[in-house]
């Protein structure tokens, strides 16, 4: 996200008529996603929206687990959801011809982390007993190896179905299901599919700079592509933009990763405090 900002931070001065100052400010202070629903934020600059919820969602987030008994902590996330959707039902109600404000609560994605969190709690309650759950047997079975490729194809289906289809609210069930693949994960010994492989866990490394770099070679390839391969067959042209964006893509983001991010990310951890008798 730095590189992201510092590029916009030049581009203020380069083309002060072109970058404004106002979306720079909301960015610098974790609020893109302001910057993002009110459409201040360039093409290029977009995925820095989901950087700033999360980090407001980390804001508020850990304080769930301040209360000291895990079915308590259960109850205060499921309310902390119904209570979101009512917010946003009310919202919606009173302020429906407000774009950007319900562009704000839809883009909010704190109900969808919310559920990764109850799901943790969940499976944490599955390997250190400490409530009674009454939906418990119900999860556990979910570990069984022919409910894992069930939900794997589930999981595949919506994904399609949603790419076809405007689902409404279709992200909660896509946050469920891919919080139900993750600690499926968990279980090495009884998981049928693992991303325990070189390959996959520097993609893994990775993947936040490609998410939030991948627009700068996109675009540079598409112009290309456009300009020097317009005689070509539109197959080829996506052939050409898929490869050649995955590759430079890949490429910066592991420069960022090695030659910046890895720094910070080893900094982080003289502040880390983990315990192994809490959620």
């Amino acid at each position: 996200m730095a590189f992201v900002l510092l590029s916009d931070y030049c581009g203020l001065f380069i083309y002060p008529g072109i970058v404004a100052a106002k979306p720079l400010l909301l960015s610098v202070f974790f609020l893109p996603n302001i910057a993002f629903t009110l459409a201040l934020l360039p093409a290029i600059f977009d995925p820095i929206w989901s950087v700033g919820i999360e980090e407001q969602f980390y804001i508020f987030h850990p304080h769930f687990f301040r209360i000291k008994k895990n079915q308590h902590i259960l109850y205060a996330l499921v309310l902390f959801i119904v209570l979101f959707f009512a917010a946003f039902a009310v919202i919606k109600h009173l302020h429906s011809d407000s774009i950007a404000l319900n562009q704000f609560f839809y883009f909010a994605r704190y109900d969808d982390m919310m559920i990764g969190t109850i799901v943790a709690v969940i499976y944490f309650n599955t390997k250190n007993k400490t409530f009674d759950f009454i939906f418990q047997k119900a999860f556990n079975l979910l570990f069984n190896k022919y409910m894992q490729v069930l939900l794997l194809i589930v999981f595949v289906a919506f994904v399609t179905l949603s790419l076809c289809v405007n689902i409404p609210q279709g992200d909660l069930l896509l946050a469920l299901l891919s919080a139900l693949l993750i600690v499926n994960l968990c279980e090495t010994k009884t998981s049928v599919f693992s991303l325990d492989y070189k390959p996959l866990q520097f993609i893994g490394r990775i993947s936040y700079g490609i998410y939030l770099l991948h627009k700068f070679p996109l675009l540079l390839v598409v112009y290309l592509v456009n300009k020097y391969m317009g005689a070509q067959s539109l197959l080829t042209q996506n052939v050409v933009i898929y490869i050649a964006t995955f590759v430079s893509a890949t490429g910066i983001a592991a420069i960022s990763y090695y030659g910046y991010e890895r720094y910070f990310l080893q900094l982080k951890k003289r502040f880390q405090k983990i315990s192994n008798n809490s959620v």
